[in-house]
């Protein structure tokens, strides 16, 4: 949520909170992104800043996504902890 720049909308929120709260940019909203070409992948070295980073586990699925801060450096959230700056792994 943190990485799509979610976190507090008001917007998302209100979404997010109807019905049976099934709405949640997590990964599944980042697969149908990527299924949908509404995303284009770059590779790192023509990465931009503000560019989402995406984790992917041995099954190719999304674990983790962050947002790329420039300079080596990736910010990212894991649910409702702490936000952490950190090198790309």
């Amino acid at each position: 949520m943190h990485a799509f720049g979610l976190t507090g909308k008001p917007e998302y929120v209100a979404i997010a909170s109807r019905g049976l709260n099934v709405v949640f940019a997590g990964p599944r909203f980042a697969h149908w992104l990527l299924d949908k070409k509404l995303l284009t992948e770059v590779v790192e070295a023509e990465a931009h800043q503000g560019d989402l980073v995406f984790y992917f586990d041995e099954e190719e699925h999304v674990k983790h996504a962050g947002l790329n801060l420039g300079g080596q450096r990736v910010e990212s959230k894991w649910g409702k902890g702490h936000l952490f700056q950190h090198d790309p792994i």
